[in-house]
């Protein structure tokens, strides 16, 4: 028999099996009155092996000796809350648009538990917020027309107002970390629709504590040729049209600097070739390209790739295509699954897709897979329906079966939903 198989049912489930067996002991010689009297050693010991936010809170629920345990650790849970599966932040699409002067009530969705959490989330609302996105248990909001965009921090209400730009609209926005961690050196950028005529996209960077954007313009941009921005180990990376790469460094001071350019890449597969994996008679066609970090430090690029029957052009399929890059060829590699079983959490959007994180999912059934949603409950295509494999708002793509899975029942249609990683400040 297990050490874990006689313990108190208020243990079950908390993955105690790396306890030490001396700290084990301890539980099983206590009765039910003693808990609030375990020894801080025991109680650390089991606070280590609790992976989900929400069993993370509830521990210190618990009573003021498991509490001051959780109020130690705090500074550790903080660092590694990237790790985190991300959950769904949710409102009524009426609500938040129209509905409420002051502010909106958002709910969080669970994807491990399957479960809708009500935790009294309040953000204030701006009546000409057009769109939003989330970086780091962040909101990003996209305030009117011309620039305007706030930070606002959902599990704190803390809001931070960044100067507006009116020269050019912005499509995508991240930030290099996250503010409440790194309150004076964190850094905005963004890339920018095409601006006063200009035949080229634009990327803009702000740094916390600066007055105004820095822009970089440059013929390696082309217009709409920019498919995704991500920062990954100290710089930020622009995926272009052709897979190619180019690393840029910004600290400040409004100098935004080229350092790299990795070569086209030339082994991805063709977006309108045949190919070994798919039915006779059918073509695939690329309809999107992404970036996404890794937690083993990878950097990915993933492709959405729509399958048309040539018989019959309304049959169509989804699957998506995998690579990390090869920093020592400078080249993309194919990969079939995902390392530690991690799973990459991304948003359909009709400008730009918006990937919160590729971190492993505990209990779930489904590793290596991606998680797609909507989001800002846009109006669902039938190709979108048939992407997600049902009428659910929520689908999951297996890697090693290239299918759509159906195990989620959850169904948010017609709801305000973004990714966002939940903080605890």
């Amino acid at each position: 028999m297990s050490s874990t198989a006689s313990l108190p049912s208020e243990f079950k489930g908390l993955g105690l099996q790396d306890i030490p067996r001396s700290c084990l002991s301890m539980v099983l010689g206590k009765s039910k009155g003693d808990w609030s009297n375990l020894p801080a050693e025991l109680l650390d010991a089991i606070l280590r092996q609790v992976f989900l936010l929400p069993d993370y809170i509830r521990f210190g629920a618990v009573c003021k000796s498991w509490r001051s345990i959780m109020v130690d650790q705090k500074p550790q849970r903080i660092a590694s809350i990237h790790k985190q599966p991300p959950m769904l932040l949710i409102a009524k699409q009426h609500d938040y648009f129209h509905n409420a002067p002051n502010s909106i009530s958002f709910k969080l969705y669970s994807i491990v538990e399957d479960k809708v959490y009500d935790p009294k989330i309040h953000v204030p609302c701006f009546p000409s917020c057009i769109d939003f996105s989330s970086s780091h248990g962040w909101l990003i909001l996209f305030v009117g027309f011309y620039g305007w965009l706030k930070l606002v921090n959902p599990f704190t209400r803390k809001m931070m107002k960044i100067p507006c730009n009116k020269s050019c609209d912005f499509t995508k926005v991240i930030l290099s970390c996250d503010p409440t961690t790194y309150p004076n050196d964190f850094v905005l950028a963004a890339v920018s629709g095409v601006a006063c005529g200009s035949l080229s996209q634009i990327l803009a960077f702000i740094k916390v504590g600066e007055k105004s954007w820095t822009f970089l313009a440059n013929p390696k941009f082309p217009r709409d040729e920019i498919r995704d921005l991500i920062f990954h180990q100290g710089l930020f990376y622009v995926l272009l049209e052709r897979n190619q790469l180019v690393a840029i460094d910004y600290k400040g001071d409004g100098l935004a600097t080229i350092v790299e350019i990795l070569p086209e890449c030339t082994t991805l597969r063709q977006p309108d070739l045949f190919d070994g994996r798919f039915h006779k008679g059918s073509r695939k066609l690329s309809t999107g390209r992404y970036l996404a970090n890794a937690s083993n430090g990878d950097l990915l690029f993933f492709e959405r790739i729509r399958r048309v029957s040539k018989k019959n052009r309304n049959k169509v399929s989804w699957i998506f295509d995998v690579y990390k890059l090869s920093e020592q060829a400078s080249r993309w590699v194919d990969i079939t699954e995902l390392e530690n079983n991690d799973s990459i959490f991304w948003a359909m959007h009709p400008d730009t897709g918006n990937c919160i994180s590729v971190v492993s999912v505990p209990y779930h059934s489904n590793p290596n897979s991606i998680f797609v949603t909507h989001r800002l409950g846009q109006k669902r295509k039938q190709e979108d329906l048939l992407m997600l494999g049902s009428q659910e708002s929520i689908g999951v793509f297996s890697m090693k079966d290239e299918t759509f899975l159906s195990d989620l029942q959850t169904d948010f249609n017609g709801d305000v939903i973004v990714w966002i990683t939940p903080t605890l400040q």
